[in-house]
């Protein structure tokens, strides 16, 4: 039993510190002005880089997150949307939020609609975020959808580029960094107390 709430005590400290450090990066990230995603071109992209901006249509998703349990599919969705950067290059934009994914899917979906009907116009998404390098399997992803798109090999080579934005909900910062906190302090709590108290019993003992 005690090596069941020990392994729970250290789960909790885990989760927590995850938390913490997701929140607290959050809200330090918040605190920085973000430069205009719109002003930009591929080149001026970096690694871990504050942006904010609109986008005004995309082309689908390649690439969907979620996690599973036992082999089943378990919370929400993430989705890598395709964007343009500058005027010729593609990049890939990440929701955080199921509102945001919701949003856009119907940008999406105008966005298909108006390459047919010019009257069609797909609704502005307006985010904040970090830009995020693609691992070598978002790279993958990136390129077969690309490549069902159309483009050839040399295009994809000439069009890519190797980053994506993570949107961020920075007003949930806060209550990330809180949760975070409080698990880790309920697990170390969890896991000194008792050993505080045997040490007591046994200093008892031995009078």
């Amino acid at each position: 039993m005690k090596r069941i709430i020990a392994s729970v005590m250290w789960i909790l400290i885990i989760v927590g510190a995850v938390f913490s450090y997701e929140g607290i990066s959050s809200v330090v990230n918040s605190k920085k002005t973000p430069v205009d995603f719109n002003s930009l071109k591929a080149a001026d992209l970096q690694k871990n880089m504050i942006v904010e901006g609109d986008i005004e249509c995309n082309f689908g998703y390649f690439e969907e997150e979620y996690h599973t349990t036992y082999g089943i599919k378990t919370g929400q969705s993430i989705y890598n949307f395709l964007i343009t950067v500058g005027e010729d290059k593609y990049m890939g934009l990440k929701n955080q939020t199921e509102a945001q994914r919701i949003t856009l899917e119907q940008q999406m979906n105008d966005t298909l609609k108006s390459l047919e009907d010019n009257s069609i116009k797909p609704q502005v998404f307006h985010f904040k975020g970090q830009i995020k390098e693609m691992t070598e399997e978002e790279i993958g992803f990136m390129k077969e959808y690309l490549s069902y798109m159309g483009y050839t090999e040399a295009d994809i080579q000439q069009y890519m580029c190797t980053y994506y934005i993570q949107c961020v909900d920075y007003d949930g910062g806060m209550t990330k960094a809180g949760i975070g906190i409080a698990l880790l302090l309920l697990g170390i709590c969890g896991l000194v107390i008792p050993f505080i108290r045997e040490y007591q019993a046994e200093k008892q003992n031995m009078q």
